[in-house]
């Protein structure tokens, strides 16, 4: 006797249906009524449709909160950050505290460096060293990882021989990670003038970058790429050229930015530093006009990766699904004339460029790869004295007028948007286009034009704040209010959209 699919219980049809994607789960609603009823009629594969469509994942190792109620929770954040109407807001008062504008977000936990640099206050971790940098991950690993040294180097003259290390900490407890086999990792820099630092964290692996540049002479820079899983307290990759920022695509690839060649590469991180063999591909930016060159830096971003199971969250935003913004600025030798723009890319679409190469080293021109997945925005939108941290498909900007401007890149949302085009009528945000914000398709910058393909919405609120600075998380936008300076005041301003 022949079973036919459709002849099966609901309960086995929804474990089937389970293990389709939005697109494959909507072409069969469309096709066949008795698909239709048992999609329509099951509470999980609604929540797991919701949450594909938010790019969203969810972590099973929440049990307390069933499919309902997590379809209830996510449509909830989703309506929250469209209309950008908080649940609530909150007020934490700094005062007469000392900061540096050296800060992390992540979690909902904001940790900053206190101007002697030698501790981070959220609940205030002191070192008998001096902070270089920091990073955090705190719903992904419960990590707070610290660059430190144990003589200052922004003295001259530099201190002889000073010891570089990283160190692992356990944001719950501030203890050293237990995950660590070595919390305490020696990292082999010689300080030979004057330095700058990047940490960022993927999962189970953190990257140090470093530029140092001798007898403070440009021409005299060199940078230096460390990648370790910090889990295991081994190194996995030690590169020495001219790159200014990487980026974490996932654990095993690696973005560099490469000013001098005006390229993004993209690296397969070895298991060790000696099978290191070049980079996979190599994406070329637009060439800039004549007596022009890049500088490239990263925008902090979140998530760092996959959240642990642990985590108490329900669901939390897709590390694959999520965009990389670097700011670029293109500037004449002669430092007389400067353009900054972000150059923002979906991780995904990056991630497919390395995997439909051919060739390992193979170089693409912008043409070839960029206008269909990029968008370009002038910096001319935002401030620029508290840079901006961006969370999985969306990010906040603070324009000039002190208004939040928050882009959208996910492209379910955009659709949506177009579908209800003129059906809103809201009287707390305004969504603009892009003509309204300057984004410019053709820049000064370079000699040809520059096309931006990647869609979004934007959103503005109608009221501004009297920030200083902004940044986001999962659930949450920040205001920094910063007048330090004026009457000792600093305090942030907190956002919740859940």
């Amino acid at each position: 006797m022949t079973i036919h699919f459709l002849d099966l219980p609901s309960e086995i049809l929804v474990l089937i249906l389970h293990f389709l994607d939005l697109t494959s789960l909507i072409a069969c609603i469309a096709i066949n009524r008795r698909v239709k009823s048992v999609i329509d009629g099951s509470a999980w594969l609604q929540y797991r449709m919701a949450a594909q469509a938010a790019c969203v994942e969810d972590n099973p190792g929440n049990t307390y909160m069933t499919s309902t109620e997590r379809s209830f929770s996510l449509q909830k954040r989703q309506t929250a950050f469209a209309e950008l109407l908080p649940s609530s807001v909150g007020t934490i008062q700094m005062d007469n505290f000392p900061v540096l504008n050296s800060y992390a977000l992540s979690g909902g936990i904001f940790v900053m460096t206190e101007s002697n640099k030698k501790a981070l206050r959220w609940e205030r971790l002191e070192l008998d060293e001096y902070i270089l940098d920091f990073a955090l991950a705190v719903p992904e690993e419960n990590l707070l990882l610290v660059l430190s040294s144990n003589a200052p180097l922004d003295v001259n003259p530099l201190p002889t021989n000073p010891v570089l290390k990283l160190r692992l900490y356990e944001m719950s407890t501030g203890s050293a990670h237990r995950g660590a086999q070595e919390p305490v990792i020696i990292v082999p820099i010689a300080v030979v003038g004057s330095l700058e630092i990047e940490l960022d964290i993927c999962g189970p692996k953190v990257f140090i970058l470093t530029m140092i540049i001798e007898n403070h002479d440009i021409a005299m820079q060199s940078s230096r790429i460390l990648v370790y899983d910090w889990k295991k307290g081994r190194l996995q990759m030690d590169l020495a050229d001219n790159y200014s920022t990487a980026v974490f695509l996932s654990t095993d690839v690696i973005l560099l930015a490469n000013e001098t060649r005006g390229s993004l590469e993209l690296w397969a991180i070895p298991n060790v530093p000696e099978r290191i063999s070049g980079p996979e591909i190599s994406l070329q930016l637009p060439q800039v006009a004549d007596h022009r060159l890049y500088c490239i830096f990263r925008v902090d971003s979140n998530p760092k990766g996959n959240h642990m199971s642990a985590s108490h969250q329900p669901f939390h935003s897709s590390f694959v699904d999520s965009i990389v913004a670097l700011k670029m600025t293109a500037l004449h030798q002669d430092e007389t004339e400067v353009q900054d723009m972000y150059l923002i890319f979906p991780r995904r679409a990056l991630l497919q460029k390395m995997s439909s190469t051919e060739n390992r080293g193979e170089k693409r021109l912008w043409a070839d790869w960029g206008p269909s997945i990029s968008r370009w925005v002038p910096t001319s939108i935002s401030t620029r004295e508290w840079p901006t941290i961006t969370c999985g498909q969306r990010c906040v900007f603070l324009m000039p007028d002190r208004s939040i401007l928050l882009l959208d890149f996910n492209p379910h949302t955009r659709k949506r948007t177009l579908f209800r085009e003129g059906e809103q009528n809201d009287d707390h945000f305004i969504s603009l286009l892009p003509s309204e914000l300057d984004f410019m398709n053709k820049l000064a910058l370079c000699g040809a034009q520059v096309l931006s393909g990647a869609e979004y919405v934007a959103k503005k609120p109608r009221e501004a704040t009297t920030w200083d600075g902004v940044m986001m998380d999962e659930e949450w936008i920040v205001g920094i209010k910063d007048t330090t300076e004026s009457d000792g005041k600093f305090s942030l301003e907190i956002w919740h959209l859940g």
